[in-house]
């Protein structure tokens, strides 16, 4: 039986308010498609593609803080300030990216209580001691080589899902920033909100 095609064409708004058209074929006869259109099935689909191709504002939204740290695996707990500027954005679901600039500090979660954090710094220890030989102290002089192998071991990036505006964090989860640098630090965390 000869089959038509039906061509939805949704539109996903990118940055700096490029479009680009995704496009979306559906293959049904034409026996299938009147069938399908008097139990209102193709209305329903025409309907929901109608409500994405009106959705033309990008749900984007970008904020920052900034926090004072100690350096040499000091760890702060930010979780409260994600979770506020969720709620602050408007958006009911979505996924939050905690990321921060620079090349001696990472983002993670862990269960943020004294026992953890201890593990944590004595892992990062043992694994990228501070007092080992580094070629980056050799040209430049400043003593931070392991801080800037931790960091890269650890991300400076974390996406975490929302929805109802809260985060969907396990009971004993928080999103830490782990400082490694060898001086004390303001660091800057920039959080890029992305949902509806």
């Amino acid at each position: 039986m000869f089959e038509h095609t039906v061509r939805l064409l949704p539109r996903w708004v990118l940055a700096k308010g490029q479009e680009r058209i995704a496009e979306r074929v559906f293959f049904l006869s034409p026996m299938r498609r009147l069938g399908a259109r008097n139990r209102g099935v193709f209305r329903q689909m025409e309907e929901r593609e109608d409500r994405l191709e009106r959705k033309d504002e990008a749900m984007v939204k970008t904020a920052a803080f900034s926090i004072a740290t100690r350096g040499i695996c000091d760890l702060t707990d930010i979780t409260r300030e994600v979770a506020e500027a969720i709620r602050e954005s408007g958006m009911a679901a979505g996924i939050v990216t905690v990321f921060l600039p620079g090349a001696t500090a990472g983002v993670t979660t862990l269960e943020f209580e004294p026992g953890a954090i201890q593990d944590f710094q004595d892992f990062m220890e043992r694994s990228i001691p501070s007092d080992g030989l580094y070629r980056h102290n050799e040209r430049w002089g400043d003593g931070n080589g392991f801080s800037h192998i931790r960091a890269a071991s650890l991300g400076p990036s974390l996406t975490v899902p929302f929805r109802d505006r809260e985060l969907l964090l396990g009971t004993w989860q928080q999103i830490v920033v782990a400082d490694f640098d060898n001086v004390p630090r303001q660091r800057k965390v920039i959080l890029q909100i992305l949902g509806d």
